[in-house]
């Protein structure tokens, strides 16, 4: 498996955090755990190359934060860094109804029932 990108604050040696975003997205700003430094997702993508994991947080009513954990998604994956994405909100038993929803096989109507079934938060965040 590649690196992983999932929950609250991001941990691999280099470990990220949100601090706050700026408006562009290259200049979003991340806080490195390891050093207590500020450093943009741009300088961060080095280190998320060695990466094994990586853990992104937000607060849930929050939609810029999910607009965040978004941007923190799409860079590495952009850059051609292998990746994989968990989420919290849907329970283990829920697996083959994500892979079928990757596949493209789940319906959007169908995909927002599982989201339902696992999580109380507002479709639209």
């Amino acid at each position: 498996m590649g690196r992983v990108f999932s929950g609250f604050f991001a941990i691999f040696g280099v470990a990220l955090g949100l601090s706050h975003q700026n408006s562009q997205a290259d200049e979003m700003t991340l806080y490195r755990v390891s050093d207590s430094t500020e450093v943009t997702l741009s300088r961060a993508l080095g280190d998320l190359r060695g990466a094994r994991l990586v853990f992104v947080g937000e607060f849930h009513e929050k939609k810029s934060h999910h607009k965040m954990q978004l941007t923190v998604i799409r860079t590495p994956h952009e850059a051609a860094i292998p990746l994989a994405v968990g989420l919290e909100m849907f329970r283990q038993d829920c697996q083959s109804e994500l892979n079928r929803w990757i596949a493209g096989k789940l319906s959007k109507r169908d995909f927002q029932r599982l989201y339902f079934d696992n999580w109380n938060y507002p479709w639209r965040l």
